[in-house]
């Protein structure tokens, strides 16, 4: 009895090692168009799934990164979401005139994906010219600028990450007129100003793969020990 013990126990073994080899990493690419839906969508954040990623949007206002990579960004009040038919993904408050993710006051987009992605291809839409836009990375809610880059390039990023962060900033804004208190009440000037049509990105899945045929042949050859050592019971 023991030695059969030992032979089922060593063909575990072999099957265990065999199960843990079939699973394999597979690289899936998902495209989010915000563009296809029909209707509009409003609200602090957003949700959307693209095969088994689930992505989740939402923005607020930012500050201008100094230009030093790794810097954190710095957030302040949360700002609504629009899905825009035809037009895509863009950040709005209450009395902006301006329909995109714009730097008239700093608005960036955040993008927190349910599995650490490579974003592939960024595409926009409705863009001011001469538009950039900055580009934080990260994990668990920290994001960490990772450089500024002109809308009119196909962007992709060079590491992983659960969350991005979109952003556009002021390039000359300054005040052109003023109230009679002596504060600003209209800014004037240029700034980055662009709606996000869609995002590629690119991730690992676990995908499980067939047993090779020596597994079969392996648990057939357990039956057949099982069998005959019953029949010589």
């Amino acid at each position: 009895m023991g030695a059969y013990f030992k032979t089922l126990s060593a063909a575990c073994g072999a099957i265990a090692g065999l199960a843990i080899s079939s699973a394999s990493a597979a690289t899936v690419s998902e495209t989010f168009d915000f563009t296809a839906a029909t209707g509009h969508e409003v609200g602090t954040s957003l949700s959307f799934t693209e095969g088994d990623l689930g992505l989740t949007v939402n923005a607020s206002f930012y500050n201008t990164p100094t230009g030093t990579i790794g810097e954190p960004l710095v957030a302040s009040s949360d700002l609504y979401v629009i899905r825009q038919e035809h037009y895509g993904i863009y950040v709005s408050y209450h009395g902006d005139n301006d329909h995109r993710i714009d730097g008239y006051y700093n608005e960036v987009a955040l993008f927190e994906f349910t599995e650490e992605v490579t974003i592939t291809n960024i595409t926009f839409g409705s863009v001011a010219h001469g538009s950039t836009f900055d580009m934080f990375v990260g994990n668990d809610g920290t994001l960490e600028f990772a450089g500024d880059y002109s809308v009119a390039q196909s962007v992709s990023t060079t590491v992983n990450a659960e969350v991005f962060g979109i952003g556009a900033s002021a390039d000359n804004v300054h005040c052109v007129s003023y109230n009679r208190h002596g504060h600003c009440s209209q800014l004037g000037g240029s700034y980055s100003a662009f709606k996000i049509t869609s995002l590629t990105v690119s991730y690992e899945e676990l995908a499980p793969v067939p047993l090779p045929a020596g597994a079969v042949l392996l648990l057939g050859g357990l039956g057949l020990l099982g069998a005959a050592r019953r029949r010589k019971g």
